[in-house]
C-alpha cells in the first residue's frame, strides 16, 4: 500500500506574508499619492498647464469684455473703444506671471495699474477724436471708468488667496519629501518581509503580484471614480474663469493616479 501524500497547510508565516503584502499595497498607494501631490500642488508647471487646459484666458477675456462694454454703454463709449486696450494674449501672459510670482514667494496683489493707464489713454483718445473738450470733470470721469476696469481685471486675472496657497505649498513641499523617504523605506521593508515569510519562491511571487496589482487597482479607482463622485461641477464659483481653472486643477490631480495604475 502506497503511503498517502500529506499536503502541508499554510502556517502562520504565510498569513503574515499575506498581511504584509496587503500593507505593502497600501503603502504603494500612499507613495503614489505623495508623488501626485509633489507633481501637482507643489509644481508651478502643473498650475500653468491647468491654466492653459482650462481655457482660463478665453473665459476671463469674455467676462471682462462684457463688463467693460457695459461700462462703456453707461458712459457713452463704443464696444470697440472699451475692448481695445487688452487682449487674450495679455491675459494669458499676466496669469502666467501671477503663477511665477506665487511660486517665487511674491504674494502681493497686482493692482494692474497698467490696465488703468491703457484704458484711460484709449478713452482720452476717443474723446479727442470726437472733438470733445477734456475738462477736469471729464478727466475725473474717465479716471473713474479706467479704475473700474482695473479693479475688474485685477480680480479676474490672478491667483486668488496667493498668500495662503504659498504657505500651504511651502509646508507641503517639506512634509512630502519626508513622507516620500519614509514611504519608500516602509514599502520596501513590507515587500521584503512578505517574500521572506512566504516560505517558498512561488508564494513570494504571489505576494508581490498581489501587492502591485492591488495598488494599481486602487490607483485606477482614484483616477476614474473619485473626481466624478465629488460632483464639483455643481459648485457655483464666481467668476466663471476661476471655476473652470479650479475644476481643471482638481480633475488633473486625480487623473495623475492613472499614471501609477499603468
Amino acid at each position: 500500500m502506497e503511503p498517502k501524500t500529506v499536503k502541508k497547510k499554510a502556517g502562520p508565516s504565510a498569513a503574515w506574508a499575506l498581511l504584509l503584502a496587503w500593507l505593502a499595497s497600501v503603502l504603494l498607494v500612499a507613495l503614489a499619492a505623495i508623488l501626485v501631490l509633489m507633481t501637482t500642488l507643489t509644481s508651478r508647471a502643473y498650475m500653468k498647464n491647468r491654466v492653459e487646459k482650462s481655457a482660463f484666458a478665453d473665459a476671463a477675456y469674455a467676462l471682462l469684455q462684457d463688463n467693460f462694454i457695459s461700462y462703456g454703454a453707461s458712459t457713452g463709449f463704443s464696444r470697440e473703444v472699451m475692448t481695445s486696450f487688452f487682449t487674450r494674449e495679455e491675459i494669458a501672459a499676466d496669469m502666467d506671471k501671477s503663477v511665477d510670482d506665487l511660486y517665487n514667494g511674491d504674494t502681493a496683489v497686482d493692482l494692474r495699474n497698467e490696465v488703468a493707464n491703457n484704458c484711460y489713454d484709449a478713452l482720452t483718445a476717443d474723446v479727442q477724436n470726437r472733438g470733445l473738450a477734456l475738462t477736469d470733470s471729464v478727466k475725473t470721469g474717465l479716471a473713474v471708468v479706467a479704475d473700474a476696469c482695473r479693479q475688474d481685471y485685477s480680480n479676474y486675472v490672478g491667483v486668488p488667496l496667493a498668500s495662503q496657497i504659498y504657505t500651504l505649498v511651502t509646508k507641503l513641499n517639506r512634509v512630502l519629501w519626508i513622507g516620500l523617504v519614509l514611504g519608500l523605506a516602509f514599502a520596501a521593508a513590507a515587500l521584503l518581509l512578505s517574500t521572506r515569510l512566504a516560505g517558498n519562491p512561488r508564494m513570494g511571487v504571489r505576494c508581490l503580484i498581489f501587492s502591485f496589482t492591488s495598488a494599481a487597482v486602487l490607483c485606477l479607482l482614484a483616477a476614474a471614480a473619485v473626481y466624478p463622485s465629488l460632483r464639483l461641477g455643481s459648485i457655483n464659483i464666481q467668476p466663471a474663469s476661476l471655476r473652470l481653472l479650479l475644476l481643471s486643477y482638481v480633475q488633473g490631480i486625480f487623473s495623475r493616479f492613472g499614471i501609477f495604475a499603468a
